[in-house]
């Protein structure tokens, strides 16, 4: 991945979509954390 990245490849990194749903939710979840909590739920 950092090879792609770093020689401009960024087609070939493949990435994950979840449904337009689940980000509307996780959007209003996220929003609802303090700063805190939006660390430990992006590490987790």
């Amino acid at each position: 991945m950092i090879d792609e990245i770093y020689n401009c490849r960024p087609g070939s990194i493949k990435t994950y979509h979840f449904s337009d749903e689940w980000e509307k939710t996780a959007i209003t979840f996220e929003e609802s954390l303090t700063d805190e909590q939006q660390n430990i739920f992006h590490k987790v």
